[in-house]
């Protein structure tokens, strides 16, 4: 039986964005970025709980109901938390349903939204400290990498977007990424442009 690791996670999600975007090609026609972003949570969901017998996973579950899972009424970080919203996806074990990580997806790479989804992961370890829940979470993206005419190179746009991550969070976290960037041309892009997929791993120190 393979362990559900915070980097065997990581590994499966990676994987799990290219079969998506082979399969959003195969049967639907278009790249994945035209899939609405509903499709790679449900991929990402359903990839991990075939790889790991004992994850399960929750789509599109309230932040209010997380934190009362957590024992919080009173969140520290509201505004960061968006405590309105739902979350992509929650990885949960299967036998007990306790809330293990978060998975935020993203169809792009924009600083801004990647730091926006970094803060809620990070409110949320917070929040989860005496429960020992939620003190690893991901963001999965997808993105479009264009070749020549001075466009970023792909180590230049991902290390960019990881210094931005570990400005805003100081020493309390450590953060990587996996990713994989596919052939110009390749599941549907045109021959200039290709796809990379990434997941991006935040994890509290000394947890």
């Amino acid at each position: 039986m393979s362990k559900a690791t915070t980097l065997a996670i990581q590994r499966v999600m990676l994987d799990a964005l290219e079969h998506a975007a082979r399969n959003a090609m195969e049967y639907s026609a278009v790249h994945i970025r035209k899939m609405p972003e509903y499709y790679l949570n449900v991929h990402i969901g359903q990839a991990l709980s075939e790889f790991f017998p004992n994850i399960g996973y929750r789509l599109e579950m309230p932040v209010i109901h997380v934190l009362d899972k957590l024992k919080v009424s009173l969140p520290t970080s509201p505004d960061d938390l968006r405590v309105a919203g739902k979350l992509d996806l929650v990885i949960t074990s299967r036998k007990t349903g306790n809330l293990r990580h978060v998975v935020e997806v993203k169809r792009s790479l924009l600083s801004i939204q990647l730091i926006k989804e970094a803060k809620r992961i990070k409110a949320l370890a917070i929040e989860g400290i005496s429960e020992n829940r939620l003190q690893t979470g991901y963001i999965a993206a997808v993105s479009t990498l264009t070749k020549g005419n001075g466009a970023l190179s792909e180590s230049d746009l991902l290390e960019s977007r990881l210094v931005g991550l570990e400005e805003e969070f100081g020493n309390e976290f450590t953060i990587d990424y996996l990713h994989k960037t596919m052939s110009e041309g390749e599941y549907g892009y045109p021959k200039n442009k290709a796809l990379v997929v990434v997941v991006f791993r935040i994890s509290r120190k000394n947890w």
